[in-house]
């Protein structure tokens, strides 16, 4: 595992952690209506 495949996996979880947390946040704040369908 060299140092760029190791810095993709790292982008890569840290995208999908970005994701995950928007989608819990226009849950709180209730504008999933309008994004749910560009984020699910």
């Amino acid at each position: 595992m060299g140092i760029e495949n190791g810095f993709n996996m790292i982008m890569m979880a840290v995208t999908l952690c970005l994701v995950l947390l928007s989608t819990f946040y226009t849950g709180i704040v209730g504008i999933h209506a309008i994004f749910g369908a560009f984020i699910n």
